[in-house]
Formats: C-alpha cells, sequence, structure tokens
C-alpha cells in the first residue's frame, strides 16, 4: 500500500492507437506514457517548496527588449471574412529572451478590451495539449469573433472575454501554433522560463499593460502550464521584478491536467460511466466488467477515502495492479465508440454527424497570415508533437505547486469543470483536490471541508454547483464538455467577470429564489463530512443537487487536450 502523494507506479499499463485520440495519446506521451512501459514514476510531494526547486536552473538577467508596438497592429475593419468591424488589435512574434541573437519567437494576439472606458486587467489565455494553439481558444470559445464548426464564416461574439478584459493569445511552447523556433523544453521550469522571457519583452513593447492587474487562464494540459508559469512570475529575481513589475492576481483553469492520469483517469471511472451509463451506451455486462477490475486494481477503496472532510492522505492499495484489466478508462472509450462513430472525448453527448472544424483552414489563409504579421508561415496546425524533443514532460505534477499559489495570489485559484468532458474526468479533480493540503501558514488544511454542493445559479438558472474554501473555488458545469467557454458562454463570462473581481450575478442556493451567498461563498455547514457512498451530503447528495447523473463528482484533473 501506498501514499498517493508518494505514488509510484508500477502497472505496465498501455493505450493503443485504437483506443484513444490523438489528442488523448499526445498528453500520455508527454508525461511518459509508453506502450508496455507504463507512467513514469510520480515525484509529486504536495510540496509547494519541494516543486520549486526541482529542474529549475540559474537564472541569468538579460534586460526585456522592445519590438515597434505599431508593426503589430491589426485593422480590426480588415479580418479576412468576417462581416463586422471589432476593435483594433495587435498580433505578431515577439523574441523569448532579451539577447541580442535570439531568434526564437513566440506569437500571440493582444485584443484591448472593448468595454467602455477600457480594462484595467489583462487576461493570458492559453490552450494546452502539449502542442495546441491558443488561437483555436480565440476562435472556437472566447475571442472577439468565433468561427463555428459547419459555418462558411466568422461572427461576431457577444460573450467574449475581451468585453470585460484585456486579452492576449499566446502560441507556447516553442512549436506551437505560429511561434518560431525549435523547442529545447524538458520540463515545465524549461517551458516557464521561457514564457517569462517573452513575457517581459512583451511588456517592454507594451509597457502601458503593467498598470494593469494580471489573470492567467486557460484549460487541459494548461493545467500544467498555468501553475509553472504563475510561480516563475512569482519567484522572479529582485532584478526582474524591477524590470518588469508584474502584478499577477489569480488563475482560472477550466478541465485541467494536475495530477497523475491514474487519479485522473482509471480510478474514478467506474463511479463515473455507472452514472453516465445512458450518454456512453454501454451494457450491464460492460460495466459489471468494470466494477470488478476497479475492485481489484485497488481504484473501488482509493476513492471511498474521498471524504469532507478527509480522513488524512489518500492510500492506495495497488498490489493487484499490474495488469491490463487496470485499464478502465480505456475499456469504457472503447465500448462507447463501438456504440457511436461520432463518439466524442471532448462531449460525451454528442451525436453524428459532426461538422468540419474550419480553424486550421482559417489560419492557413494567406491573408490571415498576412494579417497577423505572419506572411508565407505555411500551413497552420492546431495542435503539434515534438514540444518536448526527448519525448516526456518530467516535471512534478502541478498537485504540488497549485496549493502554494492559492495562499501566494491575492485572489487565489480557480478550477471548474464541464460535467460532460470523458478527457480529464470530473471525479479526478475532485480527488485531487481532496488530497492537497492548503491554507494560511499555520491553518493549512487537507481538502475541501464541505462538499462542493452548492447550486452555481445565474439570472434564476442552476448551471452546476460551486464551492469556496481557503482561496480555492471550485466550479463544475452542467452542459459543458471540455471547452466551457464554448458550451456555457454566458455562465463563462460571468464566472471570468467573478475572478477579475468585476462579477457579483453568481449566487449559491436553490433556484426557487432561496439565495444562501453570492460569488462563490460557502453555503454548506464547515466540518461535516461526508463519503462518496454517503448520502444526501456525499457525492451522491451532490449529483442529484445539480440535477445530472453523476454517482459522484470528485473533481478534475488530469490529462488535458488538444487545448481545443
Amino acid at each position: 500500500m501506498i501514499s498517493v502523494n508518494t505514488l509510484v507506479l508500477t502497472a505496465a499499463l498501455f493505450v493503443s492507437a485504437a483506443s484513444a485520440s490523438t489528442e488523448l495519446e499526445r498528453i500520455h506521451a508527454a508525461k511518459g506514457f509508453q506502450p508496455a512501459l507504463g507512467f513514469r514514476p510520480v515525484k509529486s510531494t504536495s510540496s509547494f517548496k519541494g516543486a520549486a526547486n526541482v529542474a529549475s536552473k540559474p537564472k541569468v538577467f538579460a534586460a526585456p527588449v522592445a519590438a515597434d508596438k505599431d508593426a503589430f497592429h491589426v485593422d480590426g475593419s480588415k479580418i479576412p471574412l468576417l462581416d463586422a468591424t471589432v476593435q483594433d488589435s495587435y498580433a505578431g512574434q515577439i523574441a523569448l529572451s532579451g539577447d541580442a541573437a535570439e531568434k526564437r519567437k513566440l506569437f500571440f494576439w493582444y485584443w484591448p478590451s472593448s468595454a467602455q472606458g477600457g480594462s484595467d486587467t489583462l487576461t493570458i489565455w492559453l490552450n494546452g495539449g502539449p502542442g495546441c494553439s491558443s488561437m483555436t481558444g480565440a476562435l472556437s470559445e472566447l475571442g472577439p469573433f468565433t468561427y463555428a464548426p459547419g459555418t462558411d464564416k466568422p461572427t461576431l461574439n457577444e460573450h467574449a472575454w475581451s468585453t470585460v478584459t484585456d486579452m492576449l493569445f499566446v502560441d507556447q511552447p516553442l512549436g506551437t501554433g505560429f511561434s518560431n523556433g525549435t523547442s529545447d523544453v524538458t520540463n515545465e521550469n524549461d517551458v516557464a522560463d521561457r514564457f517569462y522571457g517573452f513575457l517581459a519583452n512583451f511588456y517592454a513593447t507594451f509597457p502601458e499593460l503593467l498598470q494593469k492587474k494580471l489573470y492567467i487562464a486557460g484549460e487541459s494540459y494548461a493545467g500544467y502550464y498555468i501553475p509553472y508559469i504563475t510561480k516563475r512570475i512569482l519567484d522572479a529575481t529582485a532584478e526582474e521584478k524591477k524590470a518588469t513589475p508584474i502584478d499577477i492576481q489569480s488563475i482560472l483553469i477550466n478541465d485541467g491536467v494536475f495530477s497523475d492520469f491514474l487519479l485522473s483517469e482509471y480510478a474514478p471511472t467506474y463511479v463515473w460511466a455507472s452514472s453516465r451509463k445512458a450518454d456512453l451506451g454501454i451494457t450491464n455486462e460492460q460495466l459489471d466488467e468494470i466494477k470488478a477490475a476497479s475492485d481489484d486494481c485497488g481504484f473501488t477503496s482509493l476513492m471511498k477515502q474521498v471524504t469532507y472532510p478527509p480522513q488524512g492522505p489518500l492510500i492506495w492499495d495497488d498490489s493487484n495492479a499490474n495488469s491490463r484489466s487496470c485499464m478502465t478508462f480505456d475499456t469504457i472509450f472503447e465500448a462507447a465508440s463501438s456504440k457511436n462513430k461520432c463518439f466524442s472525448i471532448y462531449d460525451i453527448t454528442l451525436k453524428c454527424p459532426t461538422a468540419k472544424d474550419p480553424i486550421a483552414e482559417y489560419f492557413s489563409r494567406k491573408d490571415v497570415q498576412e494579417v497577423l504579421h505572419v506572411p508565407n508561415f505555411g500551413e497552420f496546425a492546431q495542435c503539434n508533437d515534438g514540444i518536448f524533443p526527448e519525448g516526456i514532460d518530467d516535471s512534478p505534477y502541478t498537485d504540488t505547486i497549485i496549493p502554494g499559489l492559492i495562499s501566494s495570489l491575492p485572489r487565489g485559484v480557480t478550477l471548474w469543470h464541464g460535467l460532460d468532458d470523458m478527457i480529464v474526468l470530473a471525479e479526478g479533480t475532485r480527488l485531487t483536490i481532496q488530497n492537497m493540503t492548503w491554507g494560511a501558514t499555520g491553518s493549512e488544511k487537507q481538502g475541501f471541508q464541505s462538499a462542493p454542493t452548492e447550486d452555481l445559479i445565474l439570472d434564476g438558472k442552476k448551471y452546476g454547483t460551486q464551492h469556496t474554501e481557503r482561496g480555492l473555488t471550485y466550479y463544475e458545469v452542467l452542459d459543458a464538455g471540455h471547452m466551457i467557454p464554448a458550451d456555457q458562454p454566458i455562465l463563462a463570462l460571468e464566472v471570468l467577470r467573478t475572478v477579475l473581481g468585476k462579477g457579483g450575478a453568481l449566487v449559491t442556493g436553490n433556484v426557487d429564489g432561496t439565495s444562501t451567498g453570492s460569488n462563490g461563498s460557502n453555503g454548506t455547514t464547515a466540518g461535516q463530512q461526508s463519503s462518496v457512498n454517503g448520502s444526501g451530503s456525499g457525492v451522491e447528495g451532490a449529483a442529484s443537487n445539480v440535477g445530472v447523473s453523476i454517482a459522484m463528482l470528485l473533481g478534475a484533473v488530469a490529462l488535458a487536450i488538444t487545448a481545443l
């Protein structure tokens, strides 16, 4: 038996090409998941201080270099195919260090806010992958205009995040999207260092933005990127902070990868699949097979330890977990795909037919590339492989870093999850949250002390559940898959407002009008204990409160996507 905090996976597990999507394979490969070899040893220590010292290289200061701001100007009336005018923006490539010989550059698209009077905040958006362009998020989810699958042209987005904040979309690491240069990163500290160099040069080019408060948001594998980048900003040297005084406030991550695949995929598979049986199209016999595997592999006993409050660090009995039968997640994926030829791991409710995604074709257009100041770039790919040249990202999981960020960031951390997502299971994040310890020095506690069962209400409509404790806010969203801003744009914009401190419309309580709080306040009695098999105060109670057939909503972790 081993502690999940010091977990070393010994199982020889594998995923075949037939049993997983390209994006899922990309994530597995980046984290060292290889056929017949299994997972790399987990380096998580749940120690913010310890994680900070892993594979960190000495920082050599190079003064930021300002580029010509006007050279990046994009006329909002000349966006190809867009039959409307949007606010002017700025796009192009900026070097990722102040070295005079630096040739490597990251691509960005910066949108000043369209809000009357402008905005006092700047929000960076990052997609995941690893290796997936943030232009996907811009055009598919939350940009000033979006280009929906099956449509002829892009249209204005009335729920664009730029309506409340300045937005900066960045293609990173090197090898992603319109970025320029060969990637040489081996871990997330390298990724964060490169991004910090780019960001310093970006601020040097747009110095007025240093007056704005910074927020970083993203999805999927950005659950790795964002915590490491945020920590790099907080840990900048005195020299760096003097040259680039960044006022970072908070981070917002949806459907993110935070911990080991065991926690995010395999351990929660049975309880998740049993509650989504109709959507998955699986039989009782298939579900029984998964239940037996979950019992044999120690997953069932692990999940029973997820209580509110936790009773101690989670312990996993891995004595029988060296079998192909432990690949519960893959078994369900194969079964669902055999029933629905258009089954989507990003949204399990989708059926045939599916429309063609126009994003790659749009950004491959010469006129689009000219407008964005990347002329003759050639074919654009939404996701690229080879972001980590040595094959894997050997960084500690970000459940080792997030606890420290919760305490260090003025406005804490917000995690949220679409309940129709399969590539990252909501149950996984809850499990991860309950195994983390955070809080003010001397007042640290493990996990949420109360189950996240408060209704998430906006304009009288219930969108899911929410909970806040000690600087960590967690939302679970109904009728949303991996890409919440695309599936629930009205809610997503209000969640952003809340994170920025500009909201107030989100309330907790009951849809009948009985309110117990606002902005993610805790409406549950502290200290209430519940278990995944418990009554209304447990996971099943949370599921019925949300009005969905999720028998156990333990949280969202794990792998991430095309950042799509």
